[in-house]
C-alpha cells in the first residue's frame, strides 16, 4: 500500500571530498502540482553546489545490493537551499526525470504529538526498504547541537548509513492526499542486532525546513534576484548585507533558516531593497545556512572553530 510514496524515494550518489557517497532523498510535490523535480535530502549528505552537480539519483531501485541494469537515473542537480537547523538540503534536479514517479505530500505544521511513522530509505545504499515505528518528541540530548528534531522509535525495521536524508511520513496511504512527510533523517542509534532500547533515530523537522523552502513549493515569488548570492565568514562571526531586486509593488519577506543568523534590517520590503544581517561566532564544526527572499537564496558559509572537524 506504500508503493506510491516509495516511488518518490531515490538513492542519491554524489562526490564528496574526492569519494563517492550515498544517501536517500524524496521528490516533493508543490502547491501547483506541476511536478517540478524538487528533491529533499540531508545537509550532512549534500551541502555544496559542487556536490549537487555531481549527483546521480537511482529510481525504483527495489532489489539487490547494487542497482540492476536498466535502473532509471537522473544526473545532476542544483542546490537551492541548505541548512543545519533541521539538517536539510533542497535540490532541483537538472537531468531528465523518468515518468511514473510520485511527488510526495508533506505537512508544514509543527509536529507536537506522537503517532505512527513510516520511513522509506536505502540502507547501506542497497535496495529500498520500509521501516515502521512511532514518531514523537525527542528526549533531552537526542537532537544534535543546534538542530530541531523529532524522534522515531522503530517497531519493525531500522535505518543504516545510506538512509540519511530519507523521509518520515505520518498518515496512511488511504488518507485523502496520502501520507505526509514531516522530517528528514539525520541519524541515530538503531542498528541490526542492537538492543531494543537503541532502536531509535532522529529526523530534522520539516516544519523548520519549510520556512526556508516555502517560496519554492508555493511558487508565489515576484523577486527577480539577490546580489551577491553568498558570503563566507570566519568562525568569529560578523555582519553582511545583500541587495534584493523585485518589481515595483512586489511584497517580500526575508527568512533566515538557522538561529545563528539575525536579520538586523530589511526583514520585509516592497520592490528593490537591502537585507542586512549578523551571524554569531562558531564554536563548532563548519556550518552553512541561508536567507531566502521570495524564492531567491543567499547562502552563508562559516568556518569551523580551530581544531574542530568540518561537517562531512
Amino acid at each position: 500500500e506504500w508503493q506510491n510514496v516509495a516511488r518518490s524515494v531515490g538513492r542519491i550518489d554524489f562526490i564528496s571530498q574526492g569519494s563517492v557517497a550515498s544517501c536517500t532523498g524524496t521528490l516533493l510535490n508543490d502547491l501547483a502540482n506541476d511536478q517540478k523535480p524538487y528533491f529533499l535530502t540531508a545537509h550532512h549528505c549534500i551541502s555544496t553546489q559542487t556536490e549537487a552537480q555531481s549527483a546521480t539519483v537511482y529510481w525504483n531501485y527495489n532489489t539487490g545490493d547494487s542497482p540492476p541494469a536498466g535502473t532509471p537515473t537522473t544526473n545532476g542537480a542544483n542546490l537551492l537551499v541548505t541548512g543545519t537547523s533541521s539538517d536539510f538540503t533542497l535540490l532541483f534536479l537538472t537531468g531528465s526525470v523518468p515518468g511514473g514517479l510520485f511527488f510526495s505530500g508533506w505537512d508544514s505544521a509543527a509536529f507536537n504529538g506522537s503517532t505512527a511513522g513510516t520511513g522509506i530509505h536505502h540502507p547501506q545504499a542497497s535496495h529500498k526498504r520500509i521501516s515502521f515505528g512511532t514518531a514523537h518528541q525527542p528526549n533531552i540530548g537526542n537532537c544534535l547541537p543546534g538542530e530541531q528534531c523529532l524522534r522515531v522509535d522503530w517497531s519493525s525495521g531500522i535505518t543504516e548509513p545510506g538512509s540519511s536524508g530519507s523521509g518520515i511520513w505520518i498518515g496512511s496511504p488511504s488518507d485523502p492526499g496520502g501520507p505526509r512527510l514531516i522530517g528528514t533523517l539525520t541519524g541515530g542509534q538503531s542498528s541490526c542486532g542492537g538492543a531494543p532500547s537503541s532502536m531509535w533515530d532522529i529526523y530534522g523537522r520539516f516544519s523548520v525546513t519549510y520556512l526556508a523552502i516555502a517560496s519554492f513549493l508555493e511558487g508565489t515569488s515576484c523577486v527577480t534576484s539577490v546580489s551577491p548570492t553568498s558570503q563566507n565568514f570566519s568562525n568569529s562571526g560578523g555582519a553582511g548585507s545583500f541587495n534584493v531586486t523585485a518589481a515595483a509593488g512586489c511584497n517580500w519577506s526575508a527568512v533566515a533558516n538557522d538561529s545563528f543568523i539575525t536579520i538586523t534590517s530589511g526583514s520585509s520590503g516592497t520592490g528593490n531593497g537591502t537585507v542586512s544581517f549578523s551571524i554569531t561566532g562558531n564554536s563548532g564544526p563548519q556550518r552553512s545556512a541561508s536567507i531566502v527572499v521570495g524564492g531567491q537564496v543567499f547562502t552563508i558559509n562559516q568556518d569551523p572553530s580551530p581544531g574542530c572537524t568540518p561537517t562531512p
